[in-house]
């Protein structure tokens, strides 16, 4: 009689089989029995494994599954872990391949980040939050200005003279930074002009003063987020720009109107969103005068409300800008149910797609607005169970740090306005 095949020996289907029909934790456990085990949960959880959270993998699963799998896993995000730390002297040793890190940086992690950014060159894109009082030390800049790869850098809560480092990043092409509140001034676009490959800045809590004058342009900038910044110099001219963000800020430029600096890139921006402490800020006339030179915006969200007296003005630009039912433009803002009853009345306004400013379809928002949860309203749930989901992973940073509005966030900007 031929004896059984060992169970370490089954083949890999079948232990896959197994695994299907084990939670989490007991696949863990099944993987740590044998190296044949911990091999095919490798395999059988790679594209789980190849980005992990700690709301995707509990943390308390992290030294048994990094030994394991460190070596398939290419992103970690720490981000939204309030009460554990991820084990980054484990992501060091075992996650050889990581391409992609946000983590929280304080005073009892600071020396090991650095040693892991120091050692792991196959990093592509680091996000780093520092969430209270402490100081980014100029280890951690020296550092990530090493990465060979690197090309997509998030700094939040860093002060304004440790930015100069990065103009030394030659393939960086994402920018994101987020300065502490009362930093001194920085010149970001003199230090930015060095850094050729660059296709997307994204600026927080600036005092823009310094003349521009002497920039060099940059010539491949296509996506331009300025956040609660103070800017009293001219912002320089982007040749390739499409997607511009103004939120918050304090434009005192006088010798040139905000929507004359946008009408500067007729040619190229597709894409403009708005937003003011002051709804009144926002100067429809002059919006529209603007609209009329960049014909190539198809897609514009504001984030204060819209006048009736706006709109007939609005559908005639949109009109000779060649946009039309089949070719629509997007049009996002809170009042977005009183705008769609006000284009009703309007002729030709079936060109306009209006949304409300989380991005949804208007018609979507008020179903989940007004029966979130009766049975059958899939829009509902979805809207208000994965709102609440991941805004309250979002509202643990607001509630570390107060320093700086949403906008500095990099949250999903279909969270708000939902309700």
């Amino acid at each position: 009689m031929t004896a059984p095949p060992e169970i370490t020996r089954l083949p890999i289907d079948v232990i896959h089989l197994i695994l299907d029909k084990l939670n989490t934790e007991d696949q863990i456990n099944f993987g740590q029995v044998h190296v044949n085990f911990s091999k095919a949960l490798c395999y059988y959880n790679k594209k789980v494994y190849e980005k992990i959270h700690p709301y995707k993998l509990p943390i308390q699963f992290w030294p048994t599954i990094l030994p394991i799998c460190g070596s398939e896993i290419v992103q970690i995000h720490e981000l939204f872990s309030k009460h554990s730390e991820v084990p980054i002297v484990l992501i060091e040793k075992y996650c050889q391949n990581i391409e992609s890190i946000q983590l929280k940086v304080h005073s009892r992690n600071v020396n090991k980040i650095t040693s892991l950014l120091s050692k792991r060159k196959s990093l592509k894109s680091v996000h780093l939050y520092v969430l209270d009082k402490f100081e980014l030390p100029i280890e951690v800049m020296d550092a990530i200005r090493e990465l060979p790869q690197l090309n997509e850098l998030l700094l939040y809560g860093v002060n304004g003279e440790q930015i100069d480092l990065v103009q030394h990043l030659n393939h960086l092409e994402v920018l994101s930074i987020t300065l502490k509140l009362d930093s001194m001034p920085v010149n970001i676009f003199k230090i930015c002009s060095h850094i050729k490959n660059l296709r997307s800045l994204h600026i927080s809590n600036f005092d823009l003063s310094f003349t521009n004058k002497s920039v060099l342009e940059l010539t491949n900038l296509e996506s331009l987020a300025i956040c609660n910044s103070q800017i009293s110099t001219e912002i320089p001219y982007f040749p390739k720009l499409k997607r511009l963000k103004f939120w918050g800020n304090k434009y005192l430029v006088l010798k040139l109107n905000l929507y004359d600096w946008i009408a500067t890139h007729a040619g190229t921006l597709r894409s403009l969103e708005l937003s003011f402490e002051n709804p009144q800020t926002f100067k429809e006339i002059d919006f529209l005068e603007a609209l009329k030179v960049c014909s190539s915006i198809a897609d514009f969200r504001l984030h204060s409300s819209i006048s009736n007296l706006f709109l007939p003005s609005f559908v005639k630009i949109l009109i000779k800008n060649s946009f039309s039912v089949g070719n629509p433009f997007i049009l996002s803002c809170p009042n977005s149910l009183k705008i769609i009853k006000e284009l009703e009345r309007i002729p030709n306004s079936g060109i306009i797609q209006v949304r409300n400013i989380n991005g949804l379809p208007a018609e979507v928002v008020n179903m989940a607005r007004h029966d979130p949860l009766i049975p059958g309203n899939i829009a509902g749930q979805w809207v208000k169970g994965f709102s609440l989901y991941v805004l309250a992973q979002f509202f643990e940073i607001a509630c570390e740090d107060k320093m700086t509005s949403p906008c500095s966030w990099h949250y999903p900007s279909y969270l708000f306005y939902v309700f």
